[in-house]
């Protein structure tokens, strides 16, 4: 009865929500992009892939830091953006290296652009178009 309760309140509290939603999303990033190095092959010879060292949420989606293992570099993946991009589900994707550590390596997954909801409409097109100067 207690753990409905504490999970009814959590799924009901906004700030709660976001919170759970936030982190469900970064395990879901997580796992599919786990996934889609296994199959585009972005791994060393002997099959090991990155360490996964944190996968965070964004305003825009989430941020992944993986560690790169000898014999695989950002450009490897970097060739391969389409189809992890497809995979992820994502609007975008960025690789970026980290400028002291080659192996530390920052992956942007870009869900969602915050500017293209709040379209600014401006009242000087509505005027043109009733004085016909379109």
């Amino acid at each position: 009865m207690v753990g409905a309760a504490i999970v009814a309140a959590a799924v009901g509290w906004r700030w709660s929500r976001r919170w759970l939603l936030a982190g469900l999303g970064c395990w879901v990033t997580r796992h599919r992009l786990y996934t889609a190095m296994v199959e585009v092959r972005l791994s060393t010879r002997a099959g090991r892939l990155p360490l996964f060292l944190a996968v965070v949420p964004t305003p825009v989606g989430e941020r992944a830091w993986l560690w790169w293992r000898a014999g695989i570099s950002a450009e490897d993946m970097e060739d391969e953006l389409d189809r992890i991009r497809a995979a992820l589900a994502a609007r975008d994707v960025r690789v970026s290296r980290d400028r002291r550590w080659a192996a530390l390596v920052v992956v942007d997954v870009i869900r969602r652009d915050p500017l293209a909801a709040s379209a600014i409409r401006s009242p000087l097109a509505d005027l043109l178009a009733e004085e016909g100067h379109e």
